[in-house]
């Protein structure tokens, strides 16, 4: 077999050669290739591949990601964060909810809670649009006050329709 043919002929050659042009090392690569569950390539059919096929040139240096990318690890990291905070707050509304349910009496943490949540998702989008994951033109963000009470009498009406649908 020619050397780098396996890569040439590998299903994500287009991710692979990114990494190599991002200053991936052949190992790095090797890894993240069995961690995402992708065909395995021999390390040294990847360095043959780097020294033979992609141009020295075209490779930045590691220190290029460092200083125009030091920020952005922190903003992903706090999306991601974001997106921990907001199933968290589902967990907590679903929790009050059920127990407002059982109780038949409106909780004003409830309130609070779906308050915080709303606030969280409007961050999550704006971090989403920064960032280029979600296209700004078709959404915008308008802060509309919406009736808490209105939210659960149509929770509750609909619950009690599934209820009634579903039978005693």
């Amino acid at each position: 077999m020619a050397r780098g043919r396996s890569v040439a002929n590998h299903p994500d050659i287009a991710i692979i050669k990114k990494m190599l042009l991002s200053g991936w090392k052949p190992s790095k690569i090797c890894e993240w290739l069995s961690k995402h569950k992708k065909p395995i390539i021999a390390i040294k059919t990847l360095a043959n591949y780097r020294n033979n096929y992609i141009d020295s040139k075209l490779i930045l240096p590691i220190s290029v990601y460092k200083t125009k990318l030091k920020e952005v690890d922190v903003v992903i990291d706090s999306l991601q964060e974001l997106y921990d905070l907001v199933e968290i707050q589902k967990q907590r509304i679903g929790y009050l909810l059920d127990v407002e349910d059982q109780s038949k009496i409106a909780l004003p943490d409830t309130r609070e809670e779906l308050k915080m949540l709303r606030d969280l998702l409007i961050k999550t989008v704006q971090l989403e649009m920064e960032l280029g994951i979600r296209d700004k033109q078709p959404i915008e963000i308008i802060e509309k006050r919406v009736d808490i009470t209105e939210l659960l009498k149509d929770f509750m009406l609909q619950k009690q329709i599934m209820q009634d649908a579903i039978g005693p």
